[in-house]
C-alpha cells in the first residue's frame, strides 16, 4: 500500500504519467483486493480517461489519507518538482496549484500562504518591475521548496510542515 500511496501523489503531482500510474494499478497485487478494500475499489471505478479523473482520485484520496497528510504529501512532491526538475513555467503551474489548496483550505495554513505569496510576487512581476526580479523569485520558492523538503526529512509533524515559516537568508 505505501508503494500504491507514493504512486497516486506522484500522479496527482505531475510527478508520474497517468498511464504509467494505471499500469501499476491494475497491477494483480492491487486487483487481487478489490473485494476487501473499499479504497482500492474506488480507485478502480475512476474513469482515468476522462477529463474529470485528478478531481475524482483526489476526492478518493482525501478522505483516505485525512486532509492534512493529504495536503502535506502533495506540497512534498510538488516541492521535488520544484528542487528537481522543473522549469520555469512548471514552477509557476506548481506555485498556481499550490495556491489553489491555499483556497480550497480557507486560507489556514502558512505553507500554503507562502506559495500563494510566491504566485502573486510572480504575477505582480509582470505588471511593477519595482518587484524583486522573477530569477529572485524562483530563487525563493525553490529555496523554500527545499526547506519544506528538509523539514519533512527531520520527520516534522503534519501541523508545524502545513506552517512552516519562509527561513530568513541569514539562516
Amino acid at each position: 500500500m505505501k508503494n500504491l500511496e507514493i504512486y497516486i501523489f506522484k500522479v496527482l503531482t505531475g510527478n508520474m504519467s497517468k498511464a504509467d500510474f494505471e499500469k501499476k494499478l491494475y497491477k494483480s497485487c492491487y486487483v487481487n483486493r478489490i473485494a476487501e478494500d473499499k479504497f482500492i475499489a474506488n480507485l478502480m471505478d475512476i474513469n482515468y480517461s476522462s477529463e474529470s479523473w485528478k478531481y475524482n482520485l483526489e476526492q478518493a484520496a482525501r478522505p483516505y489519507y485525512g486532509n492534512k497528510t493529504f495536503l502535506v504529501n502533495m506540497i512534498r512532491f510538488y516541492c521535488k518538482r520544484i528542487v528537481n526538475d522543473a522549469n520555469t513555467t512548471d514552477i509557476k503551474e506548481i506555485v498556481y496549484d499550490l495556491s489553489i489548496y491555499h483556497d480550497k483550505n480557507d486560507f489556514k495554513f502558512k505553507t500554503l500562504f507562502h506559495f500563494q505569496a510566491f504566485y502573486n510576487a510572480i504575477d505582480t512581476h509582470k505588471y511593477d518591475h519595482r518587484s524583486p526580479s522573477e530569477s529572485d523569485i524562483f530563487k525563493k520558492i525553490k529555496t523554500f521548496a527545499g526547506y519544506y523538503l528538509e523539514q519533512q526529512e527531520k520527520g516534522i509533524e503534519d501541523d508545524e510542515l502545513l506552517n512552516l515559516s519562509v527561513p530568513s537568508e541569514n539562516n
